[in-house]
């Protein structure tokens, strides 16, 4: 029962007034559900060409162009109440088979061009053709005019980056029909169609475009260099970049007013494509004196171009020309700098970059600059510095350190060679979250990166057991596990001659996780098997190589056929000698060293001949062992006939006396016994050694006995 105003007390009356404070929000809710209600109704235009395109099929054009300007006038036509929809009336629009009102047969270009524009914008390619040839054909009261031109070529532009087939030949038959129909030509269309040439790559098209534009007096402006210069940009064209860059220096320098900065950072990228620093420092030349001032972004680039190009002395002279243009620094453009010293090696300006940004409070905090100022301090094993910059992370509350740092202060530790602070870092990664628990922090779990740092590390100082239980850890975790991590043991287990044992596991589980090998990993298990001995697996591996298709290169050659040798498979050994016969391949000194000797030494002199020979026609030069012992061979041996062990001594004498190579004293009397020869020709083939006079002299000896 609600009582007399006058029986109220103080209380409730202000109740009363604070309900009635409360009117104004009621209000304002209102006005939110009106605004939304209107938001709702305008986003329907977004769906009108997908409303459209379905019903195309059952009207005929002008029917369709009526619909569209019956649905966009509901939907331009405000609402008298919120209970009206004008998306049923649309829908009763598209499905009513009678003919329209009156007020809405009225055909005109712009609706048509509004309906073209909306197949196009929601990917009807096909009806937007349909549409735009019955407008081309006349078979419609309105006339395409330069509107319609345009967005259709521009609806080839984004067909073709949707990946569609289009015959881009079609845009000359329509330029030539705008002549004929004396449609006259705009800017816009020349930019739209340098777009389109852009995405081709056809930069001959391209300067066909600009001089036909040229000859109707239509100037290029900045957008039309624009679309050039990130066509050059896309296709790295340097044809076409030498073609329009003089005609881009002369707009830059006579006829534009105002010089973008969208069009300079173009350009900038696009001398940073084609590796053209010269003729960026033209184009800069050409902007000092427009006076044009380069933005924050620009300037960006511009160091980031001469950090890649190793270029110090431009950076520091970008650097000091901002600071005396007042431009103001942020933190990105910090980082830009410092990456760029970092990539010329000046980590001394990577110091002074990072205290100059440390002084700076205005600026937000920006890990990468920390990182960047760690990857300097690794290059000059300042281990010191990075463990304070570590410590200063730390104790950062608001910035919880993630995996990637973590990666990055292991891989300075490593470069520093301090494996012992590597490993706490590694303990306290794992450990951080475990001990903040009234701040709920996760546990940095590590990644493939961290675990390849660490092996990679262990396997470098030959502790092949604590890479095999990081390993065994990562596979506990789930942590991928690439062929790169394989790699790295494999490698450690041959310089480190480690049990065979534990290899063959690690080869067991590269089968087990179905990982496709490369080259590199091939090269490895070849040698780790060859180095054990066991040659058929070895050479199992090669024959698994050829039905991979990856060519076996020098490395597998070499490393077989040493291996045959020492295990004494000779035969095996040739077969591979000859098999490289038949590349491009060229083995190694030892190689041919060692092949020589192990064929004299199992009685295969001729075949030791043949790979002399071959050795000498590489001009290989071998060791003096090798052909001492071809040469005392040669006379003891009883199955060649004297003419082949002329051939042969002859060879090998001319290669020693041509490449004066140093024989032992003993050995002439072997050359004088194998090549019988004039004191003329002697005379005439004289060496730094005295060769000469020591068959002379044996000469004597013979005759006078």
């Amino acid at each position: 029962m609600i009582r007399p105003l006058e029986e109220s007390s103080g209380a409730d009356l202000g109740d009363m007034n604070e309900a009635g404070r409360q009117w104004p929000r009621h209000e304002l809710m209102m006005v939110l559900i009106v605004i939304l209600v209107l938001a709702f109704l305008r986003s329907i235009l977004y769906y009108i060409g997908i409303i459209i395109k379905f019903f195309s099929g059952f009207r005929a054009p002008r029917a369709e162009v009526s619909i569209a300007n019956a649905a966009l006038k509901i939907l331009r036509t405000p609402s008298e109440g919120f209970n009206s929809s004008p998306s049923s009336s649309i829908t009763q629009l598209l499905r009513n088979p009678k003919p329209l009102p009156a007020e809405h047969q009225h055909q005109d270009i712009e609706s048509c061009n509004t309906l073209l524009s909306s197949y196009i914008s929601t990917g009807y390619f096909n009806s937007a053709y349909q549409l735009f040839m019955k407008l081309r054909d006349g078979n419609s009261r309105a006339r395409p005019n330069i509107d319609t031109y345009e967005i259709y070529i521009h609806g080839v532009l984004v067909a073709l980056r949707a990946g569609r087939t289009v015959d881009v030949n079609m845009v000359d038959e329509l330029l030539a029909e705008m002549r004929q129909r004396k449609i006259p030509f705009r800017t816009n269309t020349e930019n739209i169609l340098m777009e389109v040439c852009g995405t081709i790559g056809n930069s001959w098209k391209m300067r066909k475009y600009y001089t036909i534009f040229l000859k109707e007096g239509i100037k290029a402006d900045s957008l039309t260099y624009e679309a050039i210069f990130k066509s050059v940009r896309s296709t790295q064209s340097s044809q076409c970049f030498d073609t329009f860059f003089p005609l881009l220096l002369e707009f830059v320098g006579k006829e534009a007013k105002v010089v973008e900065d969208t069009l300079v950072n173009v350009v900038i990228e696009a001398c940073r494509k084609v590796s053209a620093l010269d003729k960026l420092e033209r184009f800069l030349g050409a902007l000092k004196e427009k006076r044009k001032n380069l933005s924050v972004e620009s300037y960006g680039k511009l160091i980031s171009i001469y950090g890649v190009a190793r270029k110090e002395h431009r950076i520091t002279e970008i650097v000091y020309e901002m600071k005396k243009l007042n431009v103001r620094f942020n933190d990105l453009l910090y980082e830009g700098i410092m990456e760029a010293y970092l990539r010329c090696n000046l980590c001394d300006k990577v110091e002074e970059v990072y205290t100059e940004v440390q002084a700076n409070k205005n600026l937000p905090f920006n890990i990468n600059i920390c990182i960047i100022m760690i990857r300097a301090l690794a290059k000059k094993c300042d281990f010191l510095r990075i463990v304070s910059i570590y410590k200063e992370l730390k104790n950062m509350a608001e910035r919880k350190l993630n995996c990637a740092i973590y990666n990055i202060l292991l891989d300075s530790c490593a470069k520093c060679e301090n494996y012992k602070k590597m490993l706490e870092l590694f303990e306290d990664m794992q450990t951080s979250g475990k001990n903040s628990l009234l701040t709920n922090e996760e546990c940095i779990e590590p990644d493939n990166t961290t675990y390849t740092i660490l092996i990679k590390a262990m396997c470098k100082t030959g502790d092949i057991n604590k890479a095999v239980f990081l390993y065994k850890e990562m596979k506990e975790r789930g942590v991928e596990i690439t062929e790169q991590i394989f790699n790295l043991l494999l490698d450690g287990y041959i310089q480190f001659n480690y049990d065979f044992k534990q290899a063959k596991d690690i080869i067991k589980d590269i089968s087990t996780l179905d990982i496709k090998l490369s080259y590199f990993t091939y090269v490895l298990l070849i040698k780790l098997y060859t180095k054990h001995g066991q040659m058929n697996k070895s050479l199992a591996i090669l024959k698994e190589m050829k039905v991979q298709g990856i060519a076996p290169g020098l490395i597998p050659y070499n490393t077989l056929i040493q291996g045959c040798i020492k295990n004494k498979l000779i035969e095996s050994a040739i077969e591979l000698f000859q098999e490289v016969r038949g590349t491009k391949l060229d083995l190694d000194k030892e190689t041919y060293n060692n092949l020589v000797l192990s064929c004299i030494n199992s009685r295969k002199l001729l075949t030791g001949c043949i790979i002399l020979s071959q050795a000498i026609t590489e001009s290989i030069t071998l060791n003096t062992n090798a052909y001492d012992a071809i040469l005392k061979s040669l006379l003891d041996n009883s199955e060649l006939t004297a003419i082949q062990k002329h051939e042969q001594a002859t060879t090998i004498c001319n290669y020693v006396k041509l490449r004066k190579i140093p024989v032992n004293d003993a050995c002439y009397p072997m050359y004088s016994a194998l090549i019988p020869v004039s004191y003329t020709h002697l005379r005439a083939h004289e060496t730094g050694r005295n060769l000469v006079c020591r068959l002379l002299l044996e000469k004597k000896k013979k005759k006078k006995k």
